[in-house]
C-alpha cells in the first residue's frame, strides 16, 4: 500500500511532468539527450535520483493506459485522475499546434503566400492546400502534431533540405539553381493547423520532377514500419526461433536424430523464489532439492512475466543439466506456434555463450542485427523498447564477461560500447527500460549486485517424482522397458535422487536401455561411478559401430580402440577442471591434441563434448565447447587422475598433487594419492572437487577398474589397502571444514560399496541409548545426512546429547533442517555453522519452529549471518534464544532490522547475558512493540559488556585435608616443594596425585578464575573420587571428574581418561576462567587475556552429584577471586 509520503511525490513528479509535455509519450533514440536532460531538471528539483524519477513515471503511465484499455473507473481523488487531468491538458495543447519557436498561433504575425512558383499538387512532408480549396471535403485535413512531433519533424525537414540542396546547387546556364530557400512558408490550414512546407526559389529543371509524399505519410514511411512489413519480418523471426529451438538434442546427437521438443517435453518443477543460498558443489544440492519440491509455490513457465504486472525482469537459477534452456525453449516455441503470450510481439533469444565472443565495439541496435540479421529492415527502433518486447539472456554462467554495474553505462540503443556495457544496461534498465528481460544461470554465477537488479527470482528445480516416471515413459517406446528402467532407478536411492536432473535421466535411459536391449542383466549399476562407467563404454560402442558397421563383444579391445582419444579427451576435462572452466574453444582442444574434425574424435565425443549448434556459431566463425554435463568433466577428470598414477605418469597431474608443507611420498601408494585427493577438496570452499573425488574413491574398486580395463595398464587391487583407505575417510579430523565437504566423506564410502557407518549409524538411532559408545567424525557425518534427508520431521534435535567431539557436533549441525526444534547450546560453533542454521531458516517449507543458539561465541559477525535466514519469506521461527552469545549494539541493529524487512512469525527473543547497550535495546524495543514479540535482556544489561560470566563468580577456598603433601599454600597461592610437608592423616587426602579439592560444593551458576604456572590440571570432581589411587585418581582419568590440562601450546581436555587435544589461541596467558552450569550440564573453559574470553572447551553431559573445584599441580596456581561488578549508569560505558 502506498504511503502519503509515496502519494505526494508522485503528485509532485505530475505536475513537473506537466512543464515538460514531451515527456508524455515515449520518445525514440534520436530525442533521448532532451528527455534525458529534462529527466535531470525534474530530479533536481524534487531531490531525487534521474533514474528514479523516470521509473516512477513509467509505472504511473503503465497503470494509465491499463486502466483506460480495461475501462477501469477512476476515483477522483487518485493519482490516476491526476494522470488523466495531464493527459486531457495534453490533448488540448495539441489542438492548438506549436511553432517550431513554440510560439501560440494566435501570437504569430502571418505572412503573405509566396509568389514563387512552386507546384501546389504535392510537397514534402504535408498535402498542399491552397486558399480557393480549402473548404473543399475531399480534401484531407493535416495532423496535428505536438511540439516534440513539430520539432522532429523540423529536424528532417533541416536535414533534407541540406541534402537537397547540395546536390542541386549553382547558378546561371542549365545548373539548376537553390530548390530550398534558407525560409520557409507557414501555411495555416482552415482548422488552425500550421503546414510547414518548403519554398522553392530560382529553379532551373531540365527534366520532370514529381513529388510523391502524400500528407501524413512521411513520418510514417521514414520512421514506422508498416503493418505488413513488420509482419513479414516477424515471421522471418519465428520460422528462425522455431529452427533453433523446435528440437530437443540430448547429449550431442546428430540432427537426424533429434526429437521434437513438444513430443519429448517433460515439465519440470518452477518455484518462485529460492530454496538456498549456502555456498555447495551443485550435485550436494540435489538432495535438499529433491526433498523440499513436492511442496511450495509452483510457477508455469509461461506465466513467468505474469506473477505481479510490476514484473521487468526475472532471474531463473537452476543446476546444469537441470532444463533451463529447455524452459527458455518450450517457452519460445508456444509463443511462435501462437500457443501462449500472444500479447508479446517479438521475443529474442541472446544467449551469453554466444554473445560473449564478440569482441570490439557495437551498439545495441547493430549487436541485435548481429544476431538476427532480418531485423536490419526494421525502421522503428522503438519496437524493442515495449512491454510487448522480450530479451531473453540465457546462460549467464556461460558467459565470458564479468558483469561490472560499477562502470559507466549506455542509455543509447545506437551507442557503440563493449559487450558487457551492453548488457550490464540492459539489466540495469538503462537500455530498454520498458522491455522485458528473462535471464537463466546457474546458482553459482549470480551475484548479490545482480540481485539488486532483478523484480523475480524463480528457480528450475527439475523432476518430481512422477515427472520422473513420466519422463522415461516418454522417452523410451517400450513401456515394460519403461517400467523395469523406472524400477530399478527407484530400488538405488543415489540414482533416484540423480534422476531429479533430467540430463541425468537420460544418461540413465541411455545405460539401462543398451543393457535390456542386450539381455545384460549381471552387472546392473547401482553406484554413480558404475553408471557412468557404462556410460562410456556405450559410447565407445557406438563409435566402433559407426566405423566399422558391427559391434564389439570385447570390451577391453572396444576400449583399447579408442583409448587414445579417450585419454585425450579425459586430459582436457582435468585441466579445464582444475580451471574451474566449464566452456573452452578449439585452441584448448588443440592444446590436449584434440582434432575437432577427426572422425574418431567426433565419434568418440557425440554425447560427451557438444559444440553449440544454433546459427549464432556460425556467424561468428567460431566454435565453443563444453561437455552434456559437469558430472561427465568431473568422471573423466578423476578417470585421467587415476590413469597418470596407475601408469605412474604423475607429471600431468603434479600440479594437483603438489602440498604446501610436505611433497609427494614417494612412491606414491593409492592410499596416499587419495589421501591427497580429499584433502584439495576439503580446502576447497564452494566444493568443485566434491563429485571428482567421489569418482576417484569409485574408481579405485576392482569392479569399475575392471569395467575401464581397456583403457587402464593394469588392475590394482589389495584387500588391505582398501581396508585402510576406508578407515581414512572414517577418521577424516581435519577442523574447520564445512558439514558439506565433511558429507561428501560419507558419498565416498557408498562409491566404495562400503556401508559399515550407514549400518552403525541406523543402529545407533534404533536403540534407546545408541548401539555406538561415542561417535566419531564419520558417524556424524552419516547421521547428519540420514537425519536431514529422512522422510520425518524430528521433534527435537538435541546437540548435546551426541557423544561426540567438538568436531563431530559441527558435522551434525546440518541435521537442523529436518527439525522442529533445535537445542545446540554451547557447541563451540562457528559462523560457518551459522551459514547452515540461516540455509535451514531460508529453505523451503522450512520445519523449523524453535531455535536455541545460547552459550556459543557467536558474536556479532554470527548474528549477522543468522539474519539472513531471518529476513527470509521461508522463515517461520517462533522462538530464537541467543542468550550468552557476545552479542553487542551492532547484532541487535541486525537483528532489529531482519525482524522488520519480513513479517516475521517470532513470539520469543532471548537476549539475556549479553550487551545490547541503550542504542540497540531501543531499536529491538521499537521493534518489539510492531512484530508483538517478547525479548528478554537482563536487567543489568548495560555493564554485561564489562562483566561478561563474572555475574556468577563464586568464592572458593582450597580445603586443607584433600591437600597433596607436597603442596603449600598461602593467600590462595597453592604452590610445590621437592619434599612433603607435615600434614595430618586424612582420608581425604591425595595420597600419590598433587591434587587437591575446594571446600565449596557447587549444584547451580558459577565462574572462577585461576592463574597457573608450569603445567597444571583444572576442573571439577565428584567428592567420591578415589583419594589412593595413581592414575586413577587423577583429574580428567576417571568417570567421576572432568578437567583441563593446561601447557603453553596447547590444552588436554580430559574425561574418563579419554583426552581432546585443543590448541592455544592466540591471545595465550596464565590465566583461565571456569564456567559450571550444574543443572544444565556444561563445564566450560575460558582462556582470559586482558579481560577477554577466549572459548576453549565445553563438556556436556548429567552431573548426578555436587561438584567440587579441582586443581593438580606441576609448579603453582593461584586462585583468582573476580569482584561481581556493581551497576553502572549506561553514560559510563
Amino acid at each position: 500500500m502506498a504511503t502519503s509520503k509515496d502519494r505526494t511525490f508522485k503528485e509532485k513528479l505530475i505536475d513537473e511532468v506537466r512543464r515538460h509535455m514531451h515527456l508524455l509519450y515515449p520518445g525514440d533514440y534520436r530525442t533521448f539527450k532532451v528527455t534525458w536532460r529534462s529527466w535531470i531538471v525534474i530530479a533536481t528539483k524534487l531531490g531525487k535520483d534521474e533514474n528514479i524519477c523516470s521509473k516512477v513515471w513509467k509505472n504511473l503511465r503503465v497503470q494509465y493506459n491499463r486502466a483506460n484499455k480495461t475501462g477501469t473507473i477512476i476515483s477522483p481523488n487518485s493519482i490516476l485522475a491526476k494522470m488523466e487531468s495531464l493527459f486531457q491538458h495534453a490533448k488540448q495543447s495539441t489542438s492548438r499546434s506549436m511553432d517550431p519557436r513554440g510560439k501560440k498561433l494566435g501570437q504569430m504575425k502571418k505572412k503573405e503566400p509566396s509568389t514563387q512558383p512552386i507546384d501546389k499538387s504535392a510537397h514534402y512532408g504535408r498535402k498542399y492546400v491552397s486558399e480557393d480549396s480549402r473548404d473543399e471535403k475531399c480534401i484531407k485535413q493535416p495532423r496535428m502534431s505536438s511540439s516534440s512531433n513539430t520539432l522532429t519533424e523540423n529536424y528532417e525537414h533541416t536535414k533534407i533540405s541540406k541534402s537537397v540542396s547540395a546536390k542541386y546547387s549553382g547558378t546561371g546556364g542549365n545548373q539548376p539553381g537553390p530548390v530550398f530557400s534558407t525560409s520557409r512558408n507557414a501555411n495555416v490550414a482552415n482548422n488552425g493547423g500550421l503546414l510547414n512546407a518548403p519554398q522553392l526559389t530560382n529553379c532551373n529543371f531540365n527534366a520532370p520532377v514529381t513529388f510523391s509524399n502524400e500528407m501524413g505519410e512521411r513520418k510514417e514511411d521514414a520512421n514506422v514500419d508498416s503493418a505488413c512489413v513488420f509482419d513479414r519480418i516477424l515471421d522471418v523471426v519465428k520460422k528462425r526461433l522455431e529452427k533453433q529451438v523446435g528440437y530437443i538434442v540430448e547429449g550431442n546427437e546428430t540432427r537426424l536424430k533429434k526429437k521434437p521438443l513438444n513430443k519429448i517435453y517433460t515439465k519440470v518443477y518452477i518455484t518462485e523464489g529460492e530454496a538456498s543460498v549456502v555456498n555447495e558443489h551443485e550435485i550436494c544440492q540435489i538432495d535438499s532439492a529433491a526433498k523440499a519440491q513436492p511442496n511450495g509455490k509452483e510457477i508455469e513457465y509461461n506465466d513467468i512475466f505474469k506473477q505481479d504486472e510490476a514484473i521487468r525482469t526475472v532471474l531463473t537459477k537452476g543446476n546444469a543439466g537441470i532444463g533451463k534452456t529447455v524452459i527458455v525453449h518450450k517457452f519460445i516455441l508456444d509463443w511462435v506456434e501462437g500457443k501462449a503470450n500472444r500479447d508479446i510481439k517479438l521475443m529474442l533469444l541472446l544467449p551469453f555463450r554466444e554473445i560473449s565472443l564478440l569482441t570490439g565495439e557495437y551498439s545495441f541496435l547493430t549487436l541485435l542485427i548481429e544476431l538476427h540479421p532480418e531485423l536490419a529492415e526494421l525502421k522503428d527502433p522503438e519496437i524493442y523498447n515495449s512491454s510487448e518486447t522480450v530479451f531473453i539472456l540465457d546462460g549467464l554462467d556461460e558467459s565470458r564477461f564479468q558483469l561490472d554495474f560499477s562502470k559507466k553505462l549506455v542509455a543509447d540503443m545506437n551507442q557503440p560500447t563493449t559487450v558487457d556495457v551492453l548488457i550490464t544496461s540492459l539489466i540495469k534498465g538503462k537500455l530498454m527500460d520498458s522491455a522485458l528481460l528473462w535471464i537463466t544461470s546457474r546458482p553459482a554465477a549470480v551475484t548479490q549486485v545482480l540481485f539488486e537488479h532483478i523484480d523475480q527470482v524463480t528457480e528450475v528445480r527439475g523432476f518430481n517424482d512422477p515427472q520422473k516416471e513420466e519422463y522415461f515413459h516418454n522417452s523410451i517406446s517400450n513401456t515394460a522397458h519403461a517400467e523395469s528402467i523406472y524400477s530399478h532407478i527407484k530400488s538405488s536411492r543415489v540414482l533416484h535422487i540423480m534422476c531429479h536432473i533430467p540430463l541425468f535421466c537420460w544418461i540413465a535411459a541411455t545405460v539401462f536401455q543398451n543393457m535390456l536391449s542386450r539381455g545384460d542383466y549381471k552387472e546392473i549399476p547401482k553406484t554413480l561411478t558404475s553408471m557412468y562407467c557404462y556410460f562410456l563404454l556405450i559410447q565407445a560402442d557406438r563409435t566402433h559401430q559407426k566405423n566399422h558397421g558391427k559391434y564389439e563383444r570385447n570390451r577391453q579391445k572396444l576400449l583399447k580402440c579408442n583409448r587414445e582419444v579417450i585419454l585425450k579427451v579425459a586430459q582436457l576435462a582435468f585441466k579445464q577442471l582444475l580451471k574451474a572452466r566449464l566452456i573452452f574453444s578449439e585452441e584448448d582442444l588443440k592444446e590436449c591434441g584434440i582434432d575437432a574434425n577427426d572422425s574418431l574424435v567426433s565419434g568418440i565425443c557425440t554425447e560427451i563434448l557438444k559444440v553449440e549448434p544454433t546459427c549464432y556459431v556460425n556467424t561468428f566463425h567460431k566454435k565453443i565447447y563444453c561437455f552434456v554435463h559437469l558430472s561427465i568433466q568431473e568422471f573423466l577428470a578423476a578417470f585421467y587422475a587415476f590413469h597418470c598414477y596407475i601408469s605412474k605418469n604423475l607429471n600431468p597431474i603434479m600440479t594437483f598433487l603438489a602440498q604446501r608443507t610436505k611433497a609427494v611420498p614417494e612412491p606414491l601408494g593409492l592410499e596416499d594419492f587419495l589421501k591427497i585427493a580429499v584433502n584439495k577438496a576439503l580446502d576447497s570452499k564452494n566444493g568443485h572437487l566434491d563429485l571428482f573425488v567421489r569418482f576417484l574413491h569409485g574408481i579405485s574398486l576392482e569392479t569399475n577398474q575392471r569395467l575401464l580395463g581397456g583403457l587402464l595398464p593394469n588392475v590394482e587391487s589389495d584387500s588391505e589397502t582398501m581396508r585402510k583407505i576406508i578407515g581414512n575417510l572414517k577418521k577424516m579430523q581435519r577442523k574447520n571444514i564445512s558439514a558439506e565437504r565433511c558429507m561428501n566423506l560419507f558419498h565416498c564410502l557408498s562409491e566404495m560399496n562400503d556401508c559399515s557407518v550407514r549400518e552403525e549409524v541406523q543402529g545407533f538411532l534404533n536403540a534407546e541409548k545408541g548401539s555406538v559408545k561415542v561417535l566419531s567424525t564419520a558417524h556424524c557425518s552419516a547421521l547428519a545426512y540420514m537425519l536431514q534427508f529422512s522422510d520425518e520431521v524430528q521433534e527435537v534435535f538435541d546437540l548435546r546429547k551426541y557423544n561426540t567431539s567438538d568436531e563431530g557436533r559441527k558435522r551434525l549441525v546440518p541435521a537442523v533442517k529436518s527439525c522442529s526444534k533445535a537445542i545446540l547450546v554451547g557447541c563451540k560453533l562457528s559462523e560457518s555453522s551459522c551459514d547452515i542454521v540461516a540455509s535451514a531458516l531460508q529453505s523451503v517449507n522450512s520445519a523449523l519452529r524453535e531455535l536455541d543458539l545460547s552459550d556459543n561465541d557467536l558474536q556479532d559477525s554470527g548474528v549477522k549471518i543468522l539474519c539472513a535466514g531471518l529476513k527470509s519469506t521461508n522463515c517461520k521461527l517462533e522462538k530464537l534464544r541467543l542468550s550468552c552469545c557476545g552479542v553487542t549494539r551492532i547484532g541487535c541493529e541486525a537483528l532489529a532490522s531482519a525482524l522488520c524487512s519480513n513479517s516475521s512469525y517470532l513470539k520469543e527473543l532471548d537476549l539475556s547475558r549479553n550487551y545490547p547497550g541503550v542504542e540497540g535495546r531501543a531499536k529491538l524495543s521499537k521493534m518489539q512493540k510492531k512484530q508483538r514479540c517478547t525479548i528478554s535482556f537482563d536487567e543489568e544489561a548495560e555493564y554485561w559488556l564489562k562483566s561478561g560470566l563474572r555475574k556468577y563468580a563464586c568464592k572458593i577456598t582450597l580445603n586443607p585435608n584433600t591437600a597433596h603433601r607436597k603442596l603449600s599454600w598461602k593467600n590462595q597461592k597453592v604452590n610445590v616443594h621437592e619434599s612433603d610437608q607435615e600434614r595430618p592423616d586424612c582420608p581425604e587426602r591425595f595420597k600419590h596425585c598433587q591434587q587437591f579439592l575446594c571446600s565449596e560444593k557447587l549444584t547451580g551458576k558459577a565462574y572462577w578464575e585461576i592463574e597457573w604456572n608450569g603445567r597444571a590440571s583444572i576442573g571439577v570432581a565428584y567428592k567420591s573420587i578415589s583419594r589412593d589411587g595413581l592414575d586413577e585418581s587423577r583429574l580428567g582419568c576417571n568417570n567421576k571428574s572432568w578437567s583441563l590440562e593446561c601447557y603453553v601450546s596447547e590444552y588436554l581436555a580430559k574425561h574418563k581418561n579419554e583426552t581432546e587435544h585443543i590448541p592455544a589461541p592466540r591471545s595465550h596467558s596464565g590465566r583461565l576462567g571456569v564456567f559450571l552450569d550444574w543443572q544444565g550440564g556444561t563445564l566450560s573453559f575460558y582462556s582470559v587475556s586482558s579481560g577477554t574470553l577466549s572459548h576453549l572447551h565445553t563438556f556436556h553431559g548429567t552431573f548426578d552429584e555436587p561438584l567440587y573445584p579441582g586443581f593438580e599441580v606441576s609448579k603453582s596456581v593461584t586462585i583468582c577471586q573476580p569482584k561481581k561488578p556493581t551497576k553502572r549508569k549506561a553514560s559510563d560505558l
